[in-house]
């Protein structure tokens, strides 16, 4: 079996961190809004003494205060326009974005609008995005993929939405988005994805084949980030000549992809829950489950996949350290710090 390695994911430090951001900027918000109220209780106050004004003095207020009317409306008019007309400009820039940067389906930020109007909680949950990076070798003159990568995609991704997103939960698996072979990898893709779904918390993994390995990338956000936190996560011997020749290997391949993909998601969404929600693990029931015996012992088998599957348990307790972490108590209380440090040991010990 080939080598796997693995880097140190530090997603749970970016959970807190942004989580604290977001706290202390709506209470900002929360300040700026109570200036404004205390700003127009003045307004009215001076109404009411305006009642008391001489017949003289009042017309002269009517005057100025109609004048006032006609001017403020001739501005709001004027940003109304201006409103319209950047709406217009939005809409011709985003076909044209859609058309030659967004490297997903279409239609996806239809499907998302259309979510949104139906007040489907997608801000609750975390969204996945796998991409598709070429798995076996390029066709014609190396700038075709091979027509066995969709198949493999189109199996994996039914198996992990069907078996695997239902026992982790809190997923909201973006099956099929990627519908265009990934060929040029690195960051361009995920910040195009981050540019229209910034305002959702968002898990892409982008795999990578380089030099006889597969290298997966990770990259997730929150709602307020104002860009993703990018990181390698893990890679392993591949070969995709053998790969296309050898069924055997292949399948033994495809098992070892769809594993570190499902742990990859597993964990982020753990460390997410945890954090942000106060929710427990699933990841555990997920290797627990008599379904999933074959990719519990890839995991067994595996140190370094082990190690990664609790490493980010590992940031979570290094993030609730209010020590290494400024801010943390003006976010979370000791006792919700000690309910989420219980839920990060009981991982430990039921994986």
């Amino acid at each position: 079996m080939p080598q796997l390695n693995n880097y140190s994911n530090c997603y749970g430090l970016f959970w807190m961190a942004n989580s604290i951001n977001t706290t202390l900027l709506g209470r900002e918000n929360r300040k700026v809004r109570e200036k404004a109220f205390e700003k127009n209780k003045d307004f009215q106050i001076e109404m009411e003494r305006a009642r008391f004004l001489t017949e003289d003095e009042r017309m002269q207020k009517e005057i100025a205060f109609k004048r006032r009317l006609i001017a403020v409306s001739r501005e709001y008019r004027q940003e109304e326009t201006r409103a319209s007309f950047n709406e217009q400009m939005k809409a011709v820039e985003l076909k044209y974005y859609l058309q030659h940067c967004w490297p997903l389906d279409p239609n996806l930020p239809y499907v998302i609008l259309k979510e949104l109007d139906n007040n489907k909680s997608i801000n609750s949950n975390l969204n996945v995005i796998l991409m598709r990076a070429p798995l076996l070798p390029l066709k014609g003159y190396g700038t075709d993929a091979n027509k066995l990568d969709r198949d493999i995609y189109a199996n994996l991704e039914y198996n992990i939405m069907n078996d695997d997103i239902p026992l982790i939960g809190n997923i909201i698996y973006r099956k099929d988005a990627c519908i265009r072979p990934d060929m040029k990898g690195g960051n361009a893709s995920i910040m195009n994805i981050h540019f229209l779904m910034s305002q959702m918390p968002t898990l892409v993994v982008s795999p990578h084949c380089y030099d006889g390995k597969m290298y997966l990338t990770g990259a997730v956000w929150e709602p307020q980030a104002s860009r993703p936190l990018i990181r390698p996560l893990l890679n392993f011997d591949f070969e995709p000549v053998k790969a296309e020749n050898d069924e055997m290997y292949r399948q033994q391949m495809i098992d070892l992809f769809h594993t570190c993909i499902s742990i990859i998601i597993g964990s982020v969404r753990d460390s997410y829950m945890m954090i942000t929600q106060g929710k427990e693990p699933t990841l555990p029931e997920l290797l627990n489950d008599k379904g999933h015996e074959k990719m519990r012992q890839i995991v067994i088998s595996r140190t370094d996949l082990k190690e990664f599957a609790l490493q980010e348990n590992k940031n979570i307790l290094e993030a609730l350290d209010d020590k290494k972490t400024p801010g943390l108590l003006e976010v979370f209380n000791k006792e919700d710090i000690e309910s989420i440090k219980k839920q990060v040991y009981a991982y430990h010990i039921n994986l």
